[in-house]
């Protein structure tokens, strides 16, 4: 079953926004993804993102 999240300035600080950058590592830049997406939200742009359960 397909699961939908809609990304609010309210929930993406906890929603995980993608697998391949889940690594510590790389908590940089998701930091300045969900920076990014944020100022698109503030516009008024709308961020759907799927996620399937295997």
């Amino acid at each position: 079953m397909n699961k939908y999240i809609n990304f609010t300035l309210e929930n993406i600080e906890k929603e995980h926004i993608c697998c391949a950058i889940g690594d510590p590592k790389h908590q940089a830049g998701v930091n300045n993804k969900k920076e990014w997406i944020k100022s698109k939200l503030k516009d008024g742009h709308i961020l759907l993102m799927g996620s399937r359960k295997f």
